[in-house]
């Protein structure tokens, strides 16, 4: 789609890296995405897709390069400290990052409305009144309304990962991080959780997602990016990804994956 091509990219990685301990996790990754594009992230377990997520996210410190969101370097290296963003702006572009995981996170002690309400009102002041409309708007959203007062536990696995967007939505991001939000559902519920990411893509938000769910990514997705051992082997639109990918590496794990989307 490239729906905002030639624009400042929204999200910009330069030369990031990433170690623990002794594993080199990202090696000096380069990646740029425009506003309003969905890039879908592949590869095999212990690629980097997942570390790649949380350092935009700020749940993670790199060794090196800068990460940039909405023109502020937000992470650094120590060698580009100089380039770092005020520690104000920094906060309010952290606020602009939503981030919805493969475990829901949802606190199990409070109910679904509560659920969606505390960041909003912890962080964005909002009073009780305004948070509660606005957690009910998002609810509906999801298609979930009717379980505003129910607890975590009462709700399904796919039920709960709707929540969990809808709490992510309710800090009005403008980048949307997901990782791996479909792997621990039954597959019965994985679509009612991509229904709603595909909404979210055709309104236009600004989408990293971490999947392995391949139609999902040929259908919505404007670039694919194959990964492998800290680094961004390919990066192609998806028609281009699923016919002719360019490297060894990512037709191998595509013709797995396929197969096996096949066998379903």
């Amino acid at each position: 789609m490239n729906r905002d091509a030639g624009k400042r990219p929204f999200v910009r990685l330069r030369g990031v890296h990433k170690r623990f301990g002794d594993l080199q996790v990202l090696q000096g990754v380069d990646l740029e995405v425009a506003r309003g594009e969905v890039v879908v992230l592949i590869g095999r377990s212990g690629s980097g897709k997942s570390t790649l997520l949380n350092c935009v996210a700020l749940l993670e410190d790199i060794e090196a390069g800068t990460i940039e969101v909405d023109e502020a370097v937000i992470s650094c290296g120590p060698d580009d400290l100089a380039a770092l963003a005020p520690k104000t702006r920094r906060a309010e572009v952290a606020a602009e990052i939503g981030m919805v995981f493969q475990s829901f996170n949802l606190f199990p002690h409070l109910t679904v409305l509560q659920n969606i309400t505390l960041a909003p009102r912890r962080v964005r002041r909002m009073s009780s009144e305004e948070a509660d409309t606005l957690a009910l708007r998002l609810l509906d959203r999801v298609g979930l309304r009717e379980k505003a007062n129910e607890y975590p536990v009462k709700l399904s696995g796919g039920q709960q990962q709707r929540v969990a967007i809808a709490r992510a939505l309710a800090m009005n991001p403008q980048v949307m991080l997901f990782d791996e939000v479909t792997s621990a559902l039954d597959p019965e519920l994985v679509g009612e959780v991509l229904k709603v990411m595909r909404q979210l893509a055709q309104e236009g938000m600004t989408m990293l997602v971490v999947t392995h769910e391949m139609r999902f990514a040929r259908e919505v997705a404007d670039r694919v990016i194959f990964m492998d051992q800290g680094e961004i082997m390919e990066d192609s639109p998806p028609g281009v990804m699923f016919t002719n990918p360019s490297t060894e590496e990512a037709a191998c794990f595509l013709r797995v994956l396929m197969d096996a989307e096949a066998a379903e």
